[in-house]
């Protein structure tokens, strides 16, 4: 697979505190990851990981402290005309429809603007009556001449899918599209958007804290955990079969009637937003079962479980949950 998007070891750190008390947040550490075409590949992690952060530096919004963005072999371009030219190639569907769609301004405006600021050619109308068609607003007469709130809130993030695939991207960076809406909804505009990655020839870039839209979602699936990357690999490989306690966490906090836990297993809430957490060391270590002394002590690596999965654990977990060690009774860090 020919890598399209690809994201060379990038940090991002901000600053914090007051006037008289500044510190530095390390919000996203050291992430590299590869996008093919054709392909989707999920973002997974809770609420402060790095994901959006992540997302923004790809599209050009925000530019890295380390490290660098590629887009077709080329580095994306901050400048002006740069993030114009990858805004033709890279698009992002926001969380919240609600809050990005302009209230002001009738369908056509909506989508039909981003048409013309990128120079498109014959009538701006017709193409936004195909497009609104292409997302399933049908008859799409019903709707171009609508404001959005006179628009439901699934209705309003598929006008915005219409307005990212207008001006014709190769990949659709989607942050959590479908967290402000109902299920059976969500579920909706994630069949839409696999139909619009098939029959335009896009690849996806999924961020989300839901595992099972990942599962539903994604070839490949990154895990990510205060601002690393904390596994990789398949999907279905990677829940089937995870390798960091982090992972498995999240399976945990994931609805499933159907999975049995390991004897003795016991997690602390996975999806909560963490703060304080260790600089040095496994940063998830206060919080898994199987912390011991050694994870403390060095920064650890991404090292391989084998050709296609990576783990950022001194002491990764049994591809057979059942042969997993118990959980240590006391832990031994700090």
């Amino acid at each position: 697979m020919k890598p399209l998007l690809q994201v060379h070891n990038v940090s991002q750190v901000y600053e914090s505190g007051g006037l008289l008390r500044k510190g530095k947040v390390r919000a996203v550490r050291d992430v590299s990851l590869v996008l093919g075409e054709g392909e989707v590949l999920a973002v997974v992690g809770e609420s402060g990981c790095g994901k959006s952060t992540l997302a923004r530096m790809i599209l050009g919004l925000l530019e890295p402290t380390a490290g660098r963005v590629e887009f077709e072999g080329r580095a994306v371009d901050r400048r002006r005309r740069g993030r114009l030219e990858t805004a033709k190639r890279l698009q992002m569907i926001f969380q919240d429809p609600f809050e990005t769609i302009n209230s002001n301004q009738r369908v056509e405006t909506v989508i039909g603007r981003p048409l013309q600021l990128h120079g498109a050619k014959g009538p701006v109308r017709e193409r936004v009556l195909e497009l609104l068609g292409q997302v399933g607003l049908t008859p799409a007469e019903d709707y171009i001449d609508k404001y959005p709130s006179q628009l439901s809130g699934g209705q309003k993030q598929r006008v915005m899918i219409a307005r990212a695939l207008g001006i014709g991207p190769r990949v659709l960076i989607a942050d959590e599209p479908t967290s402000m809406l109902d299920v059976s909804i969500g579920i909706g505009i994630m069949n839409l958007m696999l139909d619009l990655k098939r029959d335009n020839d896009l690849s996806l870039l999924w961020i989300t804290h839901n595992l099972g839209s990942a599962r539903y979602m994604s070839d490949r699936i990154v895990i990510m955990f205060g601002g690393q990357i904390v596994e990789s690999g398949p999907t279905e490989d990677v829940i089937a079969s995870p390798g960091h306690p982090y992972t498995r966490a999240l399976l945990h906090a994931s609805p499933d009637p159907w999975r049995q836990k390991t004897e003795g297993e016991k997690f602390d809430d996975a999806e909560r937003e963490e703060s304080g957490l260790p600089e040095s060391g496994c940063r998830f270590r206060n919080r898994c079962p199987w912390a011991r002394e050694e994870c403390g002590q060095n920064e650890i690596p991404l090292t391989s479980l084998d050709a296609e999965r990576e783990v950022r654990c001194l002491f990764p977990l049994p591809s057979d949950p059942a042969s997993s060690p118990l959980p240590h009774e006391e832990r031994t860090v700090d």
